[in-house]
């Protein structure tokens, strides 16, 4: 009798064992199975055992953080407990809108892919551009078909006013010295506007001009280039004015060179 009571005990306790397994499970199979916060985001669980990411402080298993794209769920039609009736977007889908947001910022159309500043690979604190999707949580540059240099052409978002530094990444990954201008040039570079007659191109310190097509004529000596207004505002010790009295301002420029504006004085004017 003693047997049986003990058997059936037994039992039970694995039942009960079981379904807590499986109300741990219900409430993990999201996050196990999307993977990931979005870069830079905190992971947690409330009470309840829904997983949930913050961009920002978690208290009292709550996110305190405000602002759009600063907290998702890794589960489908959680609720927003910071707003009563509001549910939150999934991760996933919040990962994809804040890639989209930030690569018509920096990304051009020939690297479209915003990667999010990660640890693995090619580390940048500000992220980068890549002809290929990133990986994992958002955050990994993808590898090419070697399986070991990333997918190429990618850029790196340099995050500062020196957008035109050429950036150098760690040779000991990369399997060979990898340097190249900063997303941010990129995408300045593929968005000016030239005046007619010249076209965009690097000097020898990586700055973005436009360079006029035509022979240098000695009756009209016109620059052989100009720098696009935005352009002029990065360049250190330079600003409109100055760049304008040289004429190598594109604006003043085009208005001189082009649609012949005798009252545009400038220093290389007779």
């Amino acid at each position: 009798m003693n047997k049986k009571w003990i058997f059936v005990g037994s039992f039970l306790l694995v039942c009960v064992l079981l379904f807590v397994v499986e109300r741990f499970l219900r409430h993990t199979e999201s996050f196990l199975a999307t993977g990931a916060c979005p870069a830079g985001f905190t992971f947690f669980t409330d009470l309840k055992g829904n997983s949930y990411c913050c961009n920002g402080m978690v208290k009292d298993k709550q996110c305190t953080a405000t602002g759009p794209n600063t907290f998702c769920g890794l589960a489908p039609n959680l609720p927003d407990r910071r707003h009563s009736g509001v549910v939150l977007p999934t991760c996933i889908n919040m990962m994809a809108a804040i890639a989209n947001s930030t690569s018509g910022k920096y990304c051009n159309r020939e690297m479209p892919n915003y990667i999010a500043p990660g640890t693995v690979g090619p580390s940048w604190k500000e992220g980068g551009c890549s002809v290929a999707p990133a990986v994992g949580d958002g955050s990994v540059f993808p590898f090419g078909s070697d399986g070991k240099t990333i997918a190429t052409p990618a850029c790196l978002i340099s995050g500062k006013e020196g957008i035109f530094d050429i950036i150098q990444n760690d040779k000991t990954f990369l399997m060979y010295e990898w340097k190249t201008p900063s997303c941010e040039t990129l995408h300045l570079k593929e968005n000016v506007q030239c005046p007619s007659g010249t076209s965009v191109q690097y000097d020898t310190q990586n700055y973005i001009r436009c360079v006029s097509s035509s022979a240098y004529d000695p009756n009209h000596p016109a620059p052989g280039f100009c720098y696009p207004d935005e352009v002029v505002a990065l360049l250190p010790g330079m600003n409109l004015e100055t760049a304008k009295t040289n004429c190598i301002s594109c604006s003043y420029y085009k208005k001189r060179y082009i649609e012949n504006d005798t009252t545009a004085k400038c220093n290389t004017n007779k």
